[in-house]
């Protein structure tokens, strides 16, 4: 190990004194860091490989291991493995064992060692990296992006993205509960395009306890798609008030939404709660209604706030008897209809002095900008695993507690791991001197360099420890 440190520093310091001739260009700085990070890159593959070898050795060697295993051939093209690193992709050998009490059971310790399973072939770390730029931008973009100079097919981050499991996600404990009067729940859902055809409506919900100047305060957010189990959206969000509030202080609970009817499921499912329209889908109704006419536009906007729908209909009316086109006059009836199916949440946006609902724009940052905003075809498998993604990331979720898959290890594998890491600690406790290092500087840096790292050894030993 020491050999690649010292190959290491040697490099950096070449670097460096050609970097000085390349003073007078322009972009200096930034071809330095170009480098310096090629440089890095290539370290951490070197050190890795290196890490991997000393490893196997130490088993190999391990008075444990001889009792109870049989050691096979390190070099065979069998034994080779690659693997995907943040630093590229590295390969390295290994033997195999074999339990001297059972023939049948042949294994390689290193692995174990490692944790990594016997089909993986990117470290979990990668996929992190993966999944975090997927959501982002393309499959394309993060298969070229996760790791340094490797590119990962599209198709390959599209099955990593299917693979991933909710249900790993850790609960949240709340040290105390918050006690408040109301809250806010904004509700709506995106229309994605899928290659089967047809559309796929991935739903978003947001708690929350304020809107200050369109900042939402003590948000957080919920949904995928739940077709057909709608109600599962909301237990969870009863589930979050109930961990996160004193439930009995919330007297009013305000569900805003266009009205649909999974919004209004909400009402079954959350104490004390009330239904309110969101007025930007009553505005866009009532456009719809008048064909963009402004003096009726003017008219039923009135009738609506003095809560007259005998009014609006009588007004629509008047609309419909100059209307020929048929298609028109469908869609006119049609949103005539919206509104007077949700009397009740415009009564209460009248009613209440409530903050403006941001749903609408919420879908449009959360969900449609990697969805829906540019002409893609999905799965809908991988709808709501993107939309629950984006929904973490929005609110400030670590990616690790999704991906690593940690509560589903078998206790095998860990007792495994566990038995082999032993035998490397005792083969390492006679290793655990100091190792003294050349220092490269003192033997062909600049003068005033040399100079002082001889006052800076005069004054201390340095040893490298590990």
């Amino acid at each position: 190990m020491e050999i690649i440190i010292q190959h290491f520093l040697e490099k950096v310091i070449n670097l460096k004194k050609e970097s000085l001739k390349k003073l007078n260009n322009i972009n200096f700085l930034s071809d330095l860091t170009d480098n310096l990070n090629s440089q890095l890159m290539e370290f951490g593959r070197e050190f890795t490989v290196n890490y991997l070898n000393e490893l196997e050795e130490l088993i190999y060697k391990s008075r444990e291991r001889k009792e109870k295993y049989i050691s096979y051939q390190k070099d065979s093209e069998a034994n080779h493995r690659k693997l995907i690193t943040i630093f590229g992709e590295i390969e390295f050998s290994r033997r195999y064992y074999q339990e001297k009490e059972n023939n049948e059971n042949k294994e390689y310790l290193l692995d174990k060692a490692i944790g990594i399973s016997e089909n993986q072939r990117m470290l979990i770390n990668v996929e992190e990296n993966l999944l975090e730029l997927a959501s982002i931008k393309s499959y394309e973009f993060a298969g070229k992006k996760a790791a340094y100079d490797t590119i990962i097919s599209k198709e390959t981050v599209k099955n990593k993205l299917s693979e991933l499991d909710f249900s790993n996600k850790i609960k949240e404990n709340y040290e105390e509960k918050k006690e408040l009067p109301r809250l806010y729940i904004q509700a709506d859902e995106d229309h994605v395009a899928l290659q089967s055809g047809g559309i796929a409506m991935p739903r978003l919900v947001t708690v929350f306890e304020d809107n200050i100047n369109g900042k939402l305060i003590g948000k957080k957010k919920f949904g995928g798609i739940y077709n057909g189990k709608i109600d599962d959206l909301w237990e969870e969000i009863a589930t979050y008030l109930e961990d996160r509030y004193v439930t009995k202080k919330l007297t009013d609970v305000f569900i805003i939404g266009d009205g649909a009817s999974w919004i209004q499921t909400g009402i079954e499912w959350i104490l004390n709660s009330k239904y309110v329209s969101d007025t930007f889908h009553i505005n866009k109704a009532i456009v719809a209604m008048t064909g963009g006419n402004k003096e009726y536009i003017s008219k039923i906007r009135e009738a609506i706030f003095e809560l007259d729908f005998a009014k609006v209909k009588e007004l629509e009316y008047e609309i419909l008897a100059e209307e020929m086109n048929f298609s028109k006059r469908k869609s006119m009836e049609k949103n005539l209809n919206y509104i007077l199916n949700i009397q009740e949440g415009i009564k209460n946006s009248i009613k209440y002095d409530l903050p403006g609902c941001s749903a609408e724009s919420d879908v449009s940052h959360v969900l449609s900008d990697r969805l829906s905003s540019r002409p893609l075809g999905w799965s809908k498998e991988n709808v709501d695993k993107m939309a629950r993604l984006r929904i973490a990331r929005a609110n400030g979720e670590n990616i690790r507690l999704i991906t690593r898959n940690e509560k589903n290890i078998s206790e095998e594998k860990i007792i495994k791991q566990k038995e082999v890491n032993k035998m490397i600690h005792k083969e390492t406790h006679i290793r655990d001197d100091g190792i003294c290092y050349s220092i490269p500087e003192i033997n062909y840096g600049e003068y005033e360099i040399r100079r002082k790292m001889k006052e800076l050894i005069s004054y201390k030993a340095v040893w490298l420890f590990y």
